[in-house]
């Protein structure tokens, strides 16, 4: 059966898949119930703590605690949610090693920089503007396929 499903066009293998979804929500529903099964909530981690202006879920910060160990506002930071996008850019869109190669290239010029002046925050930024304008499609991009 499982050929006879691969020699099918595309289609009809996402209408199956679909399919099997739906069957699938169905069983559980059948045998667990459509009720939230969600245990009670940890003591101490009800509720919700304002951190720069927003609000954060205690249990949110505590996960993030338990990742890094610890919870400084600069997590919650715009620059701490705009470096990945960030590093994707750099890299190249659309390809794992250009975000890994983006990554490694922001925080070598990152560890650099900082070191060097005290205006690291304008250099790095004057270097990424530039890159980005020499490599509009990211350096995995432009030393990648040529066409």
């Amino acid at each position: 059966m499982l050929r006879r499903v691969c020699r099918a066009r595309e289609l009809y293998q996402l209408l199956l898949t679909f399919a099997l979804v739906l069957v699938a929500a169905d069983a559980v529903r059948l045998v667990w119930g459509a009720d939230n099964k969600t245990g009670p909530e940890a003591p101490g981690l009800a509720g919700s703590i304002r951190v720069l202006g927003q609000l954060f879920p205690t249990y949110d910060l505590a996960m993030i605690a338990a990742g890094k160990g610890s919870v400084f506002p600069v997590y919650v930071d715009v620059t701490m949610s705009v470096q990945p996008i960030v590093m994707v850019l750099l890299g190249g869109v659309g390809t794992f090693a250009g975000a890994a190669l983006g990554a490694v290239a922001y925080k070598l010029l990152d560890t650099l920089i900082t070191g060097y002046t005290a205006y690291w925050q304008l250099v790095l930024g004057a270097i990424l503007i530039a890159l980005v304008i020499l490599f509009p499609r990211g350096i995995a991009g432009t030393f990648g396929k040529r066409s």
